[in-house]
C-alpha cells in the first residue's frame, strides 16, 4: 500500500481534519536551479490553526529540503512560518 495513503488514512481515522498542499519542484526556484522537473514537495497542516502535521519531499537533493519542514513540524509550527521566513531567492534552501 501507498505510504502517503496511509499516512493520511491514519489522520482520517483518529478524525484529524487536514489540508493537504502539493507542489512540483520545478515550480519552485530550487526545482530549477537543479533543474528536477520529477520532483515534488507535499505538505500536510492541521485544518484550522494550519500546523504543519507532515511533510513528503521526492526528488533530486530531497533530503536537503525535507529538514525545514522537519524544524516546523517538530516545532508545532503552522504554515505561517513558511510566509514569515525570509530566505534569499534564488536558493536550494527556499521551500517554495
Amino acid at each position: 500500500m501507498d505510504w502517503r495513503i496511509v499516512y493520511e488514512e491514519s489522520l482520517r481515522s483518529a478524525g484529524v481534519e487536514y489540508i493537504v498542499g502539493r507542489g512540483s519542484h520545478y515550480a519552485s526556484p530550487r526545482g530549477r536551479i537543479i533543474g528536477d522537473s520529477d520532483g515534488f514537495l507535499k505538505l500536510i497542516f492541521q485544518k484550522g490553526d494550519m500546523k504543519v502535521l507532515g511533510v513528503h519531499a521526492i526528488g533530486e537533493q530531497a533530503t536537503d529540503l525535507i529538514h525545514i519542514g522537519l524544524i516546523a513540524l517538530l516545532a508545532g509550527l503552522s504554515v505561517n512560518v513558511f510566509d514569515e521566513a525570509c530566505p534569499n531567492i534564488p536558493t536550494l534552501g527556499a521551500p517554495y
